[in-house]
């Protein structure tokens, strides 16, 4: 669980009167436990991880716009009278790693695979809105890729869309928002050998850090950021849904 520490450490900087611990539960006990979140008069909300973001979306009483497109959700704030407001910073943390990395989105060309789950829409939609000039999103589903590529091209008519990956076609950023890379014998979920050398390439993966995609791209010259960068960026979203104080800056998320 690498979201705990980041925040205690940041309640304790800045005197919040608050305590974020991990929770191991079930999928068959997810319901269960928003449910119980629900009445628990003493918790603000809870932060979201695999495999429950599906779940916490389908029992949120109100989503976000970002949830909404994303079809997920990753953190969770209880109203006093017991409604569950749910967000997706997943997608906002990632580009602002990207960013405090040096990458620059407006007129960028991304490759997201792994677009059409949770978080890669949610990253994908960030991407758009940070101005990327072409995307292509690729999975092994064509019906999820074929839908949020539909989702996102209603809402950003201006930004190039495809779910095919011609083979000579330079990209500025390759992001990897599947679970390859967390077994050693995965299979990488691109091969880096065609990318330049000024090619951002990104994971969401958070252990290992160092994916074999990131320790390649690193050994071939290529700027990378990890899914720990990403973590650490969630940080002043998930704050401020929550309504708290955040950092490095507060007001991000709605």
């Amino acid at each position: 669980m690498k979201s705990p520490p980041a925040f205690n450490a940041h309640f304790s900087r800045s005197g919040v009167d608050a305590v974020i611990f991990p929770v191991d539960v079930e999928p068959d006990a997810a319901e269960q436990f928003f449910s119980n979140l629900a009445g628990w008069k003493n918790c603000i909300g809870c932060s979201v991880t695999m495999p429950h973001k599906q779940r916490a979306f389908a029992r949120v009483d109100i989503r976000t716009e970002r949830a909404e497109m994303a079809g997920a959700v990753n953190i969770i704030r209880r109203n006093a009278d017991g409604t569950l407001v749910g967000d997706m910073t997943d997608g906002l943390a990632m580009v602002a790693a990207l960013i405090a990395a040096g990458f620059t989105p407006a007129g960028a060309r991304a490759l997201v695979v792994g677009g059409g789950g949770g978080a890669g829409s949610a990253i994908a939609l960030a991407l758009c809105e940070a101005g990327v000039e072409a995307m292509t999103i690729l999975e092994t589903d064509r019906d999820r890729s074929a839908a949020i590529t539909a989702r996102l091209g209603t809402r950003f008519p201006g930004i190039d869309f495809s779910t095919e990956k011609p083979p000579t076609q330079p990209v500025d950023l390759v992001l990897n928002a599947t679970p390859l890379g967390m077994k050693p014998n995965d299979s990488l979920p691109v091969d880096v050998q065609f990318l330049s050398s000024g090619t951002y390439v990104a994971d969401v993966v958070t252990e290992p850090v160092e994916t074999v995609l990131l320790a390649r791209a690193r050994a071939q010259g290529m700027p990378t950021v990890s899914g720990l960068d990403m973590v650490h960026w969630q940080l002043p979203f998930q704050m401020a849904h929550l309504h708290l104080p955040g950092w490095p800056q507060d007001g991000q998320a709605a």
